[in-house]
């Protein structure tokens, strides 16, 4: 069974200005139980469906045609933009849009008990296992204590 095991961290503090390679990503939801994400990730469409919990569940991703993706994305009531950025084994989102000025970068594979320093220039939270920071809660509901637009 494919398992999802993610690590996420609120980011305080970087200098986005030395960040490069990044890959703009779309995604949005067709449904938050289970989670079906549909995105768009520089030219290539994916359908992801993820089972419950945080941290570590079950997740399932297809490939699928970029115009079906982008169809897709019409029937989602909101959808993230963001630009992601890979630092050695740490994915940094940028996110663009009415979650702009949110910086979340998440570890896959690592377990919970697994130290995890942020990369030079990074200061960081963890957040995870707070529904909040989920990308299908911020499409919805927008940054914890911020209210979305």
């Amino acid at each position: 069974m494919p398992v999802e095991l993610e690590r996420k961290f609120l980011v305080l503090d970087c200098d986005l200005s030395r960040l490069t390679g990044g890959v703009p990503i779309r995604q949005g939801y067709l449904c938050s139980e289970p989670v079906v994400r549909v995105r768009v990730r520089d030219r290539e469409g994916s359908l992801t469906i993820k089972g419950p919990g945080l941290g570590r569940r079950l997740e399932f991703e297809y490939a699928i045609p970029l115009d079906h993706a982008q169809e897709l994305l019409g029937l989602c009531g909101a959808v993230v933009e963001k630009t992601r950025y890979a630092i050695g084994r740490v994915e940094l989102d940028v996110f663009a849009g009415p979650l702009a000025g949110l910086v979340l970068a998440e570890v896959e594979g690592a377990p919970p008990d697994e130290p995890i320093a942020p990369p030079d220039g990074v200061t960081w939270i963890e957040v995870s296992g707070q529904p909040g920071y989920e990308n299908s809660n911020l499409a919805r509901h927008g940054a914890p204590g911020v209210a979305p637009s």
